[in-house]
Formats: C-alpha cells, structure tokens, sequence
C-alpha cells in the first residue's frame, strides 16, 4: 500500500487528541500494538473492518462489549435511531403549498 501523510488513522488519532509520540496510548485505545498502531498511522497497512470499528467505537467511547454493558449499548442505539430519523425528517421535500 502506497504510504500517504494523513491516512485515517493519522487523521482519527489526531482527532482523539493522540500526539505521535502517545502511540502507546493510541495503540491500548483501539487493541493494536505500537507497531501496528504505528504502520497504520504511517499507511503501511491497511485498516480492516474491525480496526475501523473499534476506533469509531473509542472515538465516541464506547466500553468493549460484555453482557454488562449491553442495556447501555441498546440504550445508545435508541438513541442513534432518533438523531438518524429527524436527519432524515429535516431532508425531506416539501410538498405543495409549502407544508412539511
């Protein structure tokens, strides 16, 4: 893979407030090691799925799942399902007359 300056990782970690030389941190956030943290954030590897997952997860701080944790989690997909439907209610045409 063709190394570029700002790959997404380098842009999410910048995002999480990460500085390069947190990569250790950077790395425990998403399950990496520093290496790996460290090839992503240069673009030597490409991000999977799962990688990209666990960082919107850390992005928006979820917890790693666990049985415990699973009230919250559907509490919070509840709560993703409203902010989703009034998006898609603010986009709506208007129809004649000028009504919603």
């Amino acid at each position: 893979m063709k190394s570029k300056a700002r790959t997404d990782f380098f842009l999410w970690r910048e995002a999480m407030g990460f500085h390069q030389k947190e990569m250790a941190r950077v790395a425990d956030a998403v399950g990496m090691t520093v290496v790996s943290a460290g090839a992503r954030n240069r673009g030597e590897v490409e991000l999977s799925v799962t990688e990209r997952l666990a960082m919107s997860a850390a992005r928006v701080g979820l917890p790693p799942w666990s049985p415990e944790v699973e009230p919250d989690l559907i509490a919070l997909r509840g709560i993703r399902d409203v902010v989703e439907a009034a998006k898609h209610q603010g986009a709506r045409p208007k129809r004649k007359g000028g009504q919603k």
